[in-house]
């Protein structure tokens, strides 16, 4: 699979636009996150989420 090669696991990331289609993805493939968007409501189901794929996440 291609995220073994490219997974973030261990390392902490910044998303931007984390409620929308690409940072959605970004949220999700194993880093601990930090999502930041316009949106709360759609920033709330990413972060669960990100949690169901085993990362821990912070909205802000």
């Amino acid at each position: 699979m291609i995220l073994g090669k490219f997974g973030l696991k261990g390392n902490v990331a910044l998303v931007t636009g984390a409620s929308q289609r690409l940072g959605q993805g970004m949220a999700l493939v194993g880093a601990d996150a930090v999502l930041v968007a316009r949106t709360q409501s759609s920033l709330e189901e990413t972060l669960v989420s990100a949690e169901k794929a085993g990362s821990r996440g912070f909205v802000v």
